[in-house]
């Protein structure tokens, strides 16, 4: 039997700690890593996060390893099957390089946003100190930031903003 792929249980905010213990082993593991958005008293920054909470995907021979020892690394808690006393879920090779594809150069999977804004679109500051504020959205400056245009004393100045601080006008 060959080496394929499975999902794994780890214990809460154990991933890393996890994976680390399977490299060990010697383990082929995959953990997603996506970008989040945190705030914490008024203060905004960006955290790297696994993509599938308590979850990891490690690739082993089952008929020679045994999923009973692969369960017993510090961090997991067992492999994923479709139920109980049942054998481990294969997940497929092609999954795993969906995944993959989409990380950038630093291994982070990039979300597609969920809404792209228009040049001139109109919309409105949903945080910061110019709530409600209107703006024109001018161009994206990356994944993250977007350029508007807003009218303050009188001219309009170009403003860089998050893009989860602006809502549609409408």
């Amino acid at each position: 039997m060959t080496a394929e792929w499975y999902a794994a249980y780890t214990q809460p905010r154990m991933e890393l700690w996890a994976r680390s213990n399977l490299w060990e082993r010697g383990v082929d593991v995959y953990l997603p890593i996506y970008r989040k958005r945190r705030r914490h008293a008024r203060r905004v920054d960006w955290v790297s996060t696994p993509l599938f909470p308590r979850y990891l995907f490690l690739k082993a021979d089952l008929s020679r390893t045994g999923s009973r020892a692969l369960s017993a690394t510090r961090g997991l808690i067992n492999l994923v099957s479709a139920g109980t006393g049942t054998k481990p879920t294969v997940v497929t090779e092609s999954i795993i390089n969906g995944l993959k594809s989409r990380e950038n150069s630093e291994g982070i999977i990039c979300i597609e946003r969920e809404r792209r804004f228009d040049p001139g679109e109109e919309l409105l500051i949903s945080d910061g100190p110019f709530v409600d504020w209107p703006a024109l959205f001018e161009c994206g400056n990356d994944e993250e930031r977007i350029i508007v245009l807003m009218n303050m004393m009188g001219r309009q100045a170009r403003v860089r903003i998050s893009r989860e601080q602006v809502r549609p006008a409408r």
